[in-house]
């Protein structure tokens, strides 16, 4: 079956911000670099995602292992823009729990064909949460330094991922169960997924953007 068309612009999203980082990798301070390499890995993830898609193979346990770099990139991505007080308690005790848990589930509870959905879901809302906790941190840094949130590329990035997680938390929940009624209705509902994630790319190309004007 041929991947549709949405698909493949998601795929080609990707790329967008990835390239305008590397573009401007001179300029960019280390927290911006860091995550340059995050995009990089996604996209190369992402082509691995598809050539195994292509030749038939299973992508379970390859999105498995991407979700836990993409959490730890992501958790001490925000941890640098998190109040000084409270930033290493929550990050940490963040990761703690996700690893502690993935470890937990890969050892009882995985199944290799089907959808880790206990870890993609524990996955969002932590990064759904550490987002949130970056924007209060950077209302309280606003208010005390008078520098506009939005000129700040941080808010763009914690944007792009409430974005993401947020707009895919219900299908990808669901990702087994949507499995049950065929191939054809589980795209047809991924179409939300891809939808997101384009925007959350949009949102990752603005922040680099906002950070080299």
């Amino acid at each position: 079956m041929r991947p549709p068309l949405l698909s493949y612009i998601a795929m080609a999203s990707s790329v967008f911000p990835l390239t305008i980082g590397l573009r401007h990798w001179k300029t960019l301070d280390k927290p911006l670099r860091y995550f340059t390499l995050f995009l990089l890995l996604t996209v190369l993830q992402i082509g691995l995602e598809y050539y195994l898609g292509r030749i038939k193979a299973s992508t379970h346990l390859l999105s498995d292992y991407y979700r836990s770099i993409e959490v730890t990139f992501l958790l001490l991505l925000f941890r640098q823009f998190i109040l000084p007080q409270i930033k290493n308690r929550i990050v940490f005790s963040f990761l703690a729990f996700y690893f502690c848990l993935w470890l937990v589930v890969s050892q009882y509870f995985y199944t290799p064909d089907h959808l880790n959905i206990p870890m993609a879901v524990t996955a969002r809302i932590l990064l759904v949460s550490c987002a949130m906790i970056v924007l209060y941190s950077l209302v309280h840094k606003t208010s005390a330094f008078l520098i506009p949130i939005y000129k700040q590329y941080i808010f763009w990035i914690a944007i792009g991922v409430l974005t993401y997680c947020t707009g895919t938390f219900m299908v990808l929940s669901l990702g087994n169960e949507i499995l049950k009624y065929g191939a054809d209705y589980f795209i047809a509902m991924w179409h939300i997924n891809w939808t997101f994630f384009i925007l959350s790319n949009m949102f990752f190309s603005w922040s680099f953007i906002v950070a080299t004007k």
